[in-house]
């Protein structure tokens, strides 16, 4: 029972991207022979649409999808100006504990 739903979501897996594949080769040709067609998918997504994302300037497309990591980027300055410990410290504390 399990092992055929784990099959069943491989395939499926499969089947999306092969659509997606396709959907991105439709779309947006240039933008996935250069990136992929999964980066392309999640550029365009994140930025709301293919027209938001051709109106974004290449400072703004460079940190698209990046909020996460400037926030562990605040937390660990943060951490720092406070407790006064090293940088190794502080990220062997915040990423490996």
């Amino acid at each position: 029972m399990f092992a055929q739903r784990v099959m069943d979501l491989a395939e499926y897996r499969k089947k999306l991207f092969d659509y997606l594949t396709t959907k991105m080769g439709d779309t947006a040709p240039n933008l996935a022979a250069l990136i992929g067609e999964v980066v392309n998918a999640r550029l365009i997504s994140h930025a709301g649409s293919l027209t938001n994302l051709a109106k974004c300037p290449s400072s703004t497309l460079q940190i698209l999808g990046a909020e996460k990591a400037h926030f562990r980027f605040y937390i660990v300055y943060l951490l720092l100006k406070q407790t006064k410990s090293g940088l190794i410290l502080v990220l062997m504390v915040l990423f490996w504990f």
